[in-house]
């Protein structure tokens, strides 16, 4: 059964090879979004929707401890992250990690889950190929000493290709360890696919230690394709140097004068070609053996080049994701200060489903927005994203927090599939005399924010009113207060008074004596101390996403 609820992530999710998944425990409905039908073999729809189903993909090998895992979460209700073996219904054997999360209902069972998969299975490979390799060293110690080297080399190679999942970097490993232990000189081409058919280059000569992302800058661009044109090339020409073009000006540092013989190695990962890797002598030809080494470490070198782009795509959906549900700064409003505390708990992509917005309003105030959508991760992020933009065009085109959570109500009910928000907007009005000003709060089932005064006071704010998305005849008030220059309000998530220390809650109170510690302070401030005393109060892994958000009426503003 496909997920039809999300359509909006669908391209940026394909592109970074992430599929979502949700589980209803009661009607027992896993829905999986076409990506994620994908990455298990089948064909767009080809799902069908029963836990059961899910199971019978799991590999015979690794099915007891998956089970067992998933029953405890199920039982106990939090977040876990699994890497596994999948069988395709062709036969075909793949690696798959997902992470997810389950939630528990008042009667200790399952509520519902969702979470994220992908595809492991290159990165999975070479992790058994390296502890494959060092085996079969141990094993080689009786012996030749070329295949002893040989085998040396490789896991050398490995190593150092592993742990990284920056591309620049594993570039430059990667030419590094040609030329320490291999060849005299090293150029590796890799095509980006952006600008498409452009190529990033990491080269290096023994002799020198010169490496041209350092002479030439961090995108030094060379043409690949005539390397992998002439793969086979080799110590039987006449003149190498002939076949080896130098595009570049900083190749010339890179190439020596006299090369007897080069060797070029095509690096693919996924049946895609997506770069090559060239070595060169300058004195004797090569060992019989030299081109499988080269290929194994081509080899291994694909993937972890290829792991790496796929990190930075995976990366970049958290960049938009994020974006779409927070500002990417917040504005500068006349005469009010502004501190944000935002911490999502979801850690593969930090997305997470709260939300926060701040934009000032022509009056010369302010709109402040926080929200909590109903779940975690990807979908969550999804409808905050959706969220926080509704919110916000209703908000500028009514001018009142609660006839724009009645807006934002009537679009979530027109959605058969719509998710459950909390809300909390507040509008702060133009100075008035004085300096002093006045804030209408409008709540939709969310904490109620809290008032802080300059003369050490506390008080939350009287503001209720009805979860959004649940009835088509809510109930929002309108509290108005009065701030005075040096006083504050405090919005925030759930997810800081619940945030856990065993069985026990942070709660309000906690929160309020770490906003008196710091009352004269701005809101910054006071938003890195709620964070600090939250990481101090609790060791254990955030369960629930974190917001929080205070805006102060200047001294005299």
């Amino acid at each position: 059964m496909t997920d039809q609820r999300v359509p909006e992530l669908g391209s940026l999710l394909t592109q970074a090879g992430i599929g979502v998944w949700t589980w209803d425990p009661a009607s027992d409905t896993v829905i999986w979004d076409a990506e994620a039908e994908r990455i298990y073999g089948l064909e767009e729809g080809g799902f069908d929707g029963t836990m059961e189903a899910f199971v019978s993909f799991i590999h015979p090998a690794d099915a007891e401890d998956v089970l067992e895992l998933l029953d405890k979460v199920g039982r106990t209700g939090g977040l876990y992250s699994v890497q596994h073996r999948i069988v395709w219904p062709d036969g075909t054997i793949r690696w798959v990690e997902g992470q997810g999360r389950i939630e528990t209902g008042s009667n200790g069972g399952p509520q519902r889950g969702y979470g994220i998969v992908y595809d492991v299975t290159d990165r999975a490979t070479l992790e058994r190929e390296r502890d494959q390799l060092r085996v079969s060293a141990a094993a080689a110690v009786r012996s030749s000493t070329a295949n002893r080297e040989a085998l040396d080399f490789i896991i050398h190679a490995s190593d150092a290709l592993a742990g990284s999942l920056n591309t620049e970097r594993l570039l430059e490993r990667l030419a590094t360890v040609m030329t320490d232990d291999f060849a005299d000189f090293c150029i590796v081409d890799l095509k980006l696919d952006e600008p498409v058919g452009w190529l990033m280059t990491g080269a290096r000569n023994a002799a020198s230690s010169k490496y041209a992302s350092e002479a030439g800058g961090p995108s030094a661009m060379l043409n690949a394709r005539r390397r992998l044109e002439q793969a086979d090339v080799g110590s039987h020409m006449d003149d190498p140097t002939a076949w080896l073009v130098l595009d570049t000006e900083e190749l010339g540092g890179i190439v020596p004068d006299a090369v007897s013989s080069i060797l070029v190695e095509p690096l693919t990962s996924r049946g895609r070609t997506i770069g090559s890797l060239l070595v060169g002598r300058t004195i004797g030809a090569w060992a019989p053996e030299t081109r499988e080494i080269l290929q194994a470490v081509a080899r291994r070198a694909a993937v972890a080049l290829d792991q790496a782009e796929l990190y930075r795509d995976r990366s970049a959906v958290a960049d938009v994701f994020q974006r779409a549900m927070i500002p990417s700064t917040l504005p500068e409003v006349a005469g009010v200060s502004l501190g944000v505390l935002y911490r999502p708990a979801t850690e593969l992509i930090r997305l997470g489903g709260d939300l926060y917005d701040v934009f000032p309003t022509p009056a010369g105030g302010c709109m402040l927005v926080v929200g909590d959508v109903c779940g975690k991760g990807v979908v969550a992020a999804g409808h905050a994203g959706l969220a926080r933009s509704a919110l916000r065009a209703a908000a500028q085109a009514t001018g009142s927090p609660a006839e724009a959570l009645g807006v934002l109500n009537r679009t979530l009910l027109a959605d058969p599939t719509r998710p459950l928000i909390t809300a909390v907007v507040v509008e702060v009005g133009p100075a008035e005399q004085g300096g002093s000003r006045t804030a209408t709060v409008s709540c939709a089932g969310h904490p109620m924010p809290l008032a802080i005064r300059k003369d050490g006071r506390i008080e939350s704010i009287p503001a209720s009113g009805t979860m959004l998305g649940f009835d088509a005849d809510p109930s929002f008030s309108s509290v108005p207060i009065r701030l005075d220059p040096g006083d504050a309000i405090a919005m925030f998530s759930d997810g800081v008074v619940e945030t856990r220390r065993g069985k026990e809650f942070f709660g309000s109170e906690r929160l309020i004596e770490a906003l008196t510690t710091v009352i004269s302070s701005q809101p910054s401030t006071m938003v890195d101390a709620v964070g600090a005393t939250l990481d101090t109060w609790t060791a254990e892994p955030m369960a629930d996403d974190i917001v929080m958000l205070v805006a102060k009426v200047d001294q005299g503003g």
